[in-house]
């Protein structure tokens, strides 16, 4: 803004790389907005979880394809066979922790992502891996932690809030599941989170 104001900007070159400048660094303010509010309903109680029952194999599958449409330089990859159970998951909320994991994978530098769904148990587990610059193992440990951005220069220009993954953990959690990740710096990433599958005799 300043120099635009002060005239630096004079031609159209220049004004165009300010206006996009101007443009991120709106959008990422949005973000945080939007992350902190959306983060405080966490912290209040106050989330709304509209639990509906899907079938594993068709809610992960129009995922998937949505996900194709949304990055179609990335390689996906959905593992077989794809298990056909019955879940009850607030299916807008499940869709944005896929949304989450997916974008941070390309957003680091994935440009290969499997996608694996399996029953285990009592649950679905959902694992989605990528092939990018991967987690150090210093911050590892600690990355569903609120406003936790690892490294500073790899944070600054991804926009992260540093609240995505902490609201993704939340989400997992208030549907009775868990969410773990390993990864190697340099050799990419892998997220896992479980969903309980629905009991016809259950709650």
């Amino acid at each position: 803004m300043e120099g635009l104001g002060d005239g630096i900007a004079k031609n159209e070159e220049m004004q165009k790389k300010y206006y996009s400048v101007i443009k991120s660094k709106t959008d990422q303010l949005d973000r945080l907005i939007e992350d902190l509010f959306e983060f405080s309903k966490f912290e209040l109680e106050q989330l709304s979880i509209d639990k509906n029952l899907v079938n594993s194999r068709e809610f992960f599958q129009e995922v998937f394809h949505s996900a194709q449409l949304d990055y179609q330089r990335v390689d996906f990859v959905l593992a077989d066979p794809l298990p056909s159970v019955s879940l009850k998951i607030d299916s807008g909320r499940v869709r944005q922790v896929m949304a989450n994991l997916i974008d941070n994978a390309v957003k680091y530098g994935g440009t290969k992502l499997v996608m694996k769904i399996e029953k285990q148990g009592g649950f679905v587990e959902v694992s989605i891996r990528d092939n990018g610059q991967g987690i150090t193992e210093e911050d590892l440990p600690y990355i569903f932690n609120p406003f936790y951005r690892g490294e500073k220069s790899r944070s600054r220009e991804s926009g992260g809030t540093g609240l995505g993954l902490a609201i993704v953990k939340y989400i997992v959690e208030a549907h009775g599941g868990e969410i773990r990740a390993v990864s190697e710096s340099g050799k990419g990433s892998e997220f896992t989170f479980t969903l309980p599958l629905y009991l016809k005799h259950g709650k």
